[in-house]
């Protein structure tokens, strides 16, 4: 579980996502190939989904560096707003 600040390059205001990290290592060595599912909420009231995959190098026994490469989904909510016919 975690939160955090999400800001984006293209636009000024940022954004406090709340999700749950799911992380799989699969071997018990100093290089290591992860996989990781993140999931959650944004309070700019959207959702989002995160599949990634990358490297894990263990620094000390207790400390590492996950390098991580991510596809993220966003789903929004949205109205599409179309004139009136006029005959």
């Amino acid at each position: 579980m975690g939160t955090g600040i999400k800001m984006l390059y293209d636009n000024s205001d940022g954004d406090l996502p709340i999700f749950a990290d799911l992380r799989f290592t699969f071997l018990n060595k100093k290089i290591s190939p992860t996989l990781a599912l993140k999931g959650g909420y944004n309070l700019t009231d959207n959702a989002f989904f995160d599949l990634s995959t990358g490297v894990r190098y263990n620094i000390m026994s207790k400390s590492s560096l996950l390098f991580n490469f991510a596809i993220t989904n966003y789903r929004f909510d949205y109205t599409i707003i179309t004139p009136p016919h006029v005959p």
